[in-house]
């Protein structure tokens, strides 16, 4: 009698997961997800992923990404400049074209977001057809 093959337990669908276009986030493993390649992410990042995508309906100041992600207050200890550094190395591992992100988008001088609908990615550049971005 031949065994069934075991499912890996790491390539199944989680169900417990956000999904956000192509960015899947895994909570309960602690894992992330885009266009079907796996991330390598710090605590941090996956916890920040993790705040915007729960938050989509909203715009997270920067305060409350210091308090809820590195535990301090603006200022004490998490300056604007770190923060906005921090976004840019996430962006390095996540974002298809850095200089028009999909996933992590800032609202200046408030703070982040992760938009409800996440534009499509045009591999030639052009824009989506119908598909406005402001």
């Amino acid at each position: 009698m031949t065994e069934e093959p075991r499912p890996d337990p790491q390539r199944e669908p989680e169900q417990n997961s956000i999904t956000v276009g192509d960015l899947v986030i895994g909570l309960s493993r602690h894992t992330a997800q885009v266009d079907g390649r796996d991330l390598r992410l710090s605590r941090l990042q996956f916890d920040f992923l993790v705040l915007l995508a729960s938050n989509r309906h909203r715009v997270v100041p920067y305060e409350e990404l210091c308090e809820r992600v590195w535990g301090c207050q603006a200022g004490s200890g998490c300056t604007l400049k770190q923060l906005h550094n921090f976004v840019k190395v996430l962006r390095r591992k996540i974002e298809p074209e850095l200089f028009r992100p999909r996933y992590i988008i800032n609202s200046h001088g408030v703070g982040y977001f992760m938009p409800m609908e996440v534009r499509p990615s045009q591999a030639d550049g052009s824009k989506a057809e119908g598909f406005t971005w402001s």
